[in-house]
């Protein structure tokens, strides 16, 4: 950039700002070039190369996974661009977390978080109610975590799962919760599905 200030001179008060030469581009600039029309040609040849380079990887099939900085920088121009439908469908909710399509209406979330008397354990199993509906929860395996025969049920969503996960933890460590164990995260997702087929034996 010192380099590019360098290049620039200012002929008098009422002249536009030009380069007195761009040999670091290969470019000879008229006496007329301004510096917004040189900063529009180096940035048309920075696309250029960067289109270049995207075509590469689209052939190659080798595209670098998105750091989530980047993912959530697209999520805040998809919220910019969504169309209004989809905008509205999702207004009144909470997101749980970035990356994970996890909802919760905001009433829901008051009241899980009011009632959940700062434990953890208790956080999770009312989410869990919360994202899960007790069909899923009845029908499922829960966790997968015993030895699966053919034909038997499939556990619960695992990227839910994981996603409640992550929450109750990161929830209860910034409010100074205790954290539960993986042991009592497991008994937590058991006993919401022996509640649940409960529930359906006897409806």
């Amino acid at each position: 950039m010192a380099d590019l200030e360098n290049k620039i001179k200012i002929e008098g008060p009422q002249s536009p700002l030009t380069y007195a030469a761009l040999t670091t581009h290969g470019d000879q600039p008229t006496e007329s070039t301004t510096f917004m029309d040189m900063l529009e040609e180096v940035e048309c040849k920075k696309c250029k190369d960067l289109k270049e380079k995207l075509k590469a990887a689209e052939a190659a099939n080798k595209f670098p996974e998105p750091s989530e900085d980047v993912l959530n920088f697209m999520e805040s121009v998809l919220s910019i661009y969504r169309p209004r439908s989809v905008m509205a469908a999702q207004q009144g909710r909470k997101r749980l977390l970035s990356g994970y399509d996890v909802y919760i209406p905001n009433v829901m979330w008051n009241n899980i978080e009011s009632s959940s008397g700062q434990s953890g354990r208790r956080l999770l199993r009312n989410l869990i109610r919360a994202v899960f509906t007790e069909s899923e929860l009845a029908e499922s395996a829960g966790l997968g975590l015993r030895k699966q025969t053919v034909g038997s049920k499939s556990p619960l969503d695992p990227k839910k799962v994981q996603c409640l996960k992550l929450f109750v933890n990161n929830y209860c460590e910034k409010n100074k919760w205790v954290i539960p164990s993986v042991t009592e995260v497991n008994k937590v997702f058991a006993d919401a599905v022996g509640r649940a087929r409960s529930i359906q034996k006897h409806t």
